[in-house]
Parts: structure tokens; sequence; C-alpha cells
């Protein structure tokens, strides 16, 4: 798993299994395509786009809108918590 992966699996797995989250929602540029993939990797589906949304670089960009809902993230084979914690801890 990259860092990024990783990162985004800890974020997830605090989200849901500490802050008792349902449901979390992201935002990213639609020109960034190495972060969405990034996201739908570890499950969030993209759920719509904002066109025109956000100025950057004095242009107008479009927003991706993507989500993940807690049985999803569980679901997943990948980008998952781990069944073996102690392990994780070690590197």
């Amino acid at each position: 798993m990259n860092r990024q992966a990783g990162l985004i699996r800890l974020l997830l797995q605090y989200a849901f299994a500490e802050l008792n989250l349902h449901r979390i929602g992201i935002r990213a540029l639609a020109y960034n395509q190495r972060a969405i993939r990034g996201y739908k990797k570890c499950g969030f589906v993209i759920e719509g786009r904002e066109r025109e949304a956000a100025f950057v670089t004095r242009a107008w960009h479009d927003e991706v809108m993507m989500g993940i809902v807690e049985r999803e993230f569980l679901s997943r084979k990948s980008c998952r918590p781990s069944e073996n914690p102690s392990r994780d801890a070690k590197g």
C-alpha cells in the first residue's frame, strides 16, 4: 500500500470507528487525477461534478465530489482496517 492510501485508510478508520461517522464526502479539483485515483482506490465513489467551482491560478476549474459510507469501507479488500493492528504498528 502506498503512503497516500495508508494515510487515507487511517483517517477513514478513525472517522468510522472512533467518530461513528456513517458517510464521508470529499472534493478534489477535476484536474487532480492522481488524487481522484487514490480516493477511488480506497473506495470513494464519484457522486457528482460542480462545474467551474474553484478559481485556481487565474482560471476556473471543476470540482469532483466523492463519497464513501462505512459499509463500503469495511467491505474493501484494500485500504481498509487491518485485522491485525499489532502488525501495522511494527511497520
